[in-house]
């Protein structure tokens, strides 16, 4: 590039600013930054050539100028290479002292523009990553209390667009982590208090992620401002953002506000709530809950508490309206859902040594039903794909996905499970599924298939012997016969590679059994459900003796 032709081309601009100079000077923007990146002379020093060619007079005399759009984004963009090349603080000081900075600051740029915004905001993020080659004192104005790229990144922390309110939120943590007072005091400002009640208001994770990150950055006075603002917003008791409160907060600078408002709160929700169920869990997993205030809540009982001489308190008792175990106790008895039977056994076993004596008694009730609708479904239900196991994490609960309804007996089959799981917990044992029973008898029933060989049906399995194999009931699903002169029965039984754990119908092995007389192969089917039945039984009888 020749200098001399940039600097006639700066010289006009500043001498008779038109569309046309507007024009060249644009134009030999790329023609810069092919200079800078290729001249083997420092940096410093190719910025010195650039102020010599007067193209820093130029810029400012533009950005007195009203522009277009585009326009805009190309300047934008030029002074934003030039920042970020900048390496020392001699070369980002010569950048300030020609008055760029000051004229990006106090144009009335485009900013409805998301492009413009967002270049806008990339170099005010640029200067803020700067801040340890920038003198302090370029940054804000002391005589004036204002520090334009703080009100301007503060003004945007709650934007649409998520590239901006990243940058913005960026350049807000970065001030505040500078080490200079004057500047701590004038961007804790009225103005920047009003930023973040408005942002509190609305917050989202990401902002919760952001307002904890500020309460470990700022003054003193501003924390507890936004601590307060966050109460009283809590204190809407709204579940949603109660719970995503707290999953920031709790190891927080605001734990100790949180743990002061959280049992007044829990009493005030709606405890069949799941919601509210996962707040209280979150809580105690937490340990955001004092002493005396659970007692007062009634999730333990003062004979519980030790007694040590001079430091023995009389707690406070329980009332009617706080007495949360009972409450609990009551929702597990109503078995309403399986997500909230889950939720108070996981706060049974956070504030109970042992399984409360509901949780057997609702375990024996279960058995009891799923006995009384004992059908070939339990036996599907039982013996299929191993059910997961209820989750109860604050951010599933809060976010559920739909789940489709698989019907009462299944809905029964996945409650016993996690009781059973939650016993296996308090025991310190793991529990995937039921073992599944085998019935200790010798009968059998011979039946003799339509080629003459022989088939023996036992409580627990079919011996086919002309195949010297054998097929477990609890491993094998009989087709329904298509109509009553069928003379065959389809079986599907489980490929011995296949893991129970992924069976589905297509892992599984096609055994066509042809018999004599439909009246042979009706009796054989019946006989295999009814046993597969009995097997289901024998499994809940086994559950049962554990009570």
């Amino acid at each position: 590039m020749n200098l001399d032709s940039l600097s006639n081309t700066c010289k006009a601009i500043i001498n008779s600013y038109s569309v046309s100079t507007l024009n060249d000077y644009v134009g030999c923007l790329d023609k810069i930054r092919e200079f800078i990146s290729k001249s083997t002379d420092s940096y410093l020093i190719k910025l010195q050539q650039l102020q010599k060619s007067d193209v820093f007079t130029a810029f400012n005399k533009i950005l007195h100028n009203p522009l277009e759009t585009n326009i805009q984004l190309k300047l934008l963009r030029f002074c934003d290479f030039l920042y970020q090349t900048c390496g020392s603080t001699n070369e980002i000081t010569l950048i300030f002292d020609e008055g760029i900075t000051n004229s990006i600051l106090t144009y009335p740029f485009d900013l409805s523009s998301t492009d413009v915004l967002q270049s806008y905001m990339t170099i005010l993020k640029g200067l803020s990553i700067k801040l340890k080659i920038i003198p302090v004192t370029y940054i804000f104005s002391e005589a004036q209390q204002k520090c334009a790229i703080f009100d301007l990144a503060i003004a945007h922390i709650s934007n649409q667009d998520s590239t901006t309110v990243a940058a913005a939120r960026f350049i807000v943590l970065n001030l505040f982590t500078c080490k200079n007072n004057v500047l701590i005091e004038i961007i804790s400002s009225n103005a920047t208090k009003n930023q973040f009640e408005h942002l509190i208001e609305s917050l989202d994770s990401d902002g919760f992620a952001f307002i904890v990150d500020v309460l470990n950055v700022v003054p003193l006075e501003l924390q507890e401002f936004i601590i307060e603002k966050l109460r009283k917003t809590l204190l809407q008791l709204n579940p949603n953002f109660i719970g995503r409160a707290l999953s920031f907060l709790a190891d927080s600078p605001a734990r100790s506000m949180i743990m002061e408002i959280l049992p007044s709160m829990i009493t005030k929700l709606n405890i069949k709530q799941p919601a509210t169920l996962a707040i209280l869990l979150y809580s105690l997993e937490k340990r955001l809950f004092l002493i005396d205030k659970a007692s007062s809540l009634g999730l333990i009982q003062q004979s519980q508490m030790p007694s040590i001489k001079r430091f023995s308190m009389s707690l406070k008792k329980s009332t009617s309206k706080s007495r949360i175990f009972q409450k609990l106790t009551l929702i597990f008895q109503e078995r309403e859902s399986t997500l909230n039977m889950a939720l108070v056994l996981r706060i049974f076993e956070n504030i109970c040594s042992e399984p409360p004596s509901i949780v057997k008694t609702i375990k024996k009730s279960i058995i009891s039903d799923l006995k009384s609708e004992s059908t070939i479904e339990l036996c599907k239900i039982l013996s299929g794909r191993i059910a997961s196991r209820q989750r109860t994490d604050l951010d599933y609960v809060l976010n559920p996905k739909k789940e489709q309804n698989k019907g009462k007996l299944y809905t029964l089959v996945t409650q016993l499970a996690e009781i059973e799981a939650s016993l296996a917990r308090y025991n310190k044992k793991s529990f995937v599924w039921f073992n599944l029973a085998s019935i200790s008898s010798t009968y059998a029933q011979a039946f003799v298939l339509a080629d003459e060989t022989d088939l023996i049906l036992t409580p627990n399995e079919i011996k086919l012997l002309d195949e010297a194999r054998s097929l477990k009931l609890w491993d094998i699903y009989v087709e329904p016969l298509p109509y009553k002169s069928s003379k065959s029965v389809t079986i599907w039984s489980n490929n011995q590679q296949t893991k129970r754990k992924s069976l589905s119908l297509n892992e599984r092995v096609k055994t066509v059994l042809q018999f004599s007389t439909a009246s042979s192969a009706a009796l054989f089917e019946s006989e295999v459900q009814y046993r597969k039945i009995d097997l289901a039984l024998a499994t809940l009888d086994s559950l049962s003796l554990q009570i």
